[in-house]
């Protein structure tokens, strides 16, 4: 019986598209702030704006008149106004820092010769919190 042996795709050198796929999930998973993690893809960053600038309006609010928050993780978390600007304000410098991060190393990794494996890809998010 004769076998044939396949290379696992995922320990073949990445390609530009699976890149700038990665690039992609990574810029807009969840980022870390004092409060915890917070989301921040677009939809999440349109949200979150909504409520710091219309906070004095809402009626969801908390007894003691905070506003309970989804965060990253799928927990909830009451804020304060002041708490949810700082918040919002986390997410957004650290959002840029990791885009910026990103894209360099995006484009690091597409002119390597030869591109990191797609398995190296996934293990490469650890970098991102240092």
């Amino acid at each position: 019986m004769k076998r044939s042996l396949k290379l696992n795709p995922d320990n073949r050198p990445a390609t530009i598209k699976q890149i700038k796929t990665w690039r992609d999930f990574h810029e807009t998973a969840p980022v870390g702030t004092t409060y915890g993690l917070m989301d921040c893809d677009e939809k999440a960053d349109k949200r979150l704006a909504e409520q710091v600038e219309f906070f004095d309006h809402l009626s969801a609010f908390n007894e003691d008149g905070t506003l309970s928050w989804k965060m990253g993780d799928n927990s909830w978390r009451p804020f304060t106004h002041t708490e949810l600007a700082d918040a919002y304000q986390q997410v957004r410098v650290n959002r840029a820092k990791r885009t910026g991060m990103l894209h360099l190393k995006a484009a690091e990794f597409e002119s390597m010769d030869p591109r990191p494996t797609v398995n190296e890809l996934k293990k490469l998010d650890r970098w991102l919190e240092q």
